[in-house]
């Protein structure tokens, strides 16, 4: 069994700390799952550091998380309960998608509609 759509934060006082943490609790987090019969696919297991513009640039490129030396894929943006979340937590991708997703809508209304 997996264990669907889990959402884990961290933080750390420094930014050359964090990968560190995240690292360890995450070997934690697989041990938790082992426990209790669940799995954890690493193949779709992503991870998003979330800040200013200054502290993004700061760590790109740098920072590595991994996994039972699994290298863990780096986004910039998340889907989380129906709401897409980018690394500066600006509204900006979430509401592209949802425009998009309505004009589809719209333009199907339109097809319908009798003339």
């Amino acid at each position: 069994m997996f264990a669907d759509d889990t959402n884990v934060s961290f933080a750390a006082d420094s930014l050359e700390e964090l990968p560190s943490v995240i690292n360890s609790e995450l070997e934690r987090l697989k041990s938790w799952l082992i426990t209790n019969n669940l799995s954890l696919n690493i193949a779709k297991t992503e991870f998003m550091t979330i800040g200013s513009r200054q502290r993004i640039n700061a760590t790109q490129g740098s920072m590595t998380i991994k996994l039972h030396s699994t290298e863990i894929n780096k986004v910039d943006t998340v889907k989380s309960l129906g709401v897409h979340i980018d690394k500066h937590l600006s509204w900006s991708t979430h509401i592209v998608k949802i425009t998009k997703k309505i004009a589809s809508a719209i333009g199907a209304l339109k097809r319908i509609r009798p003339s």
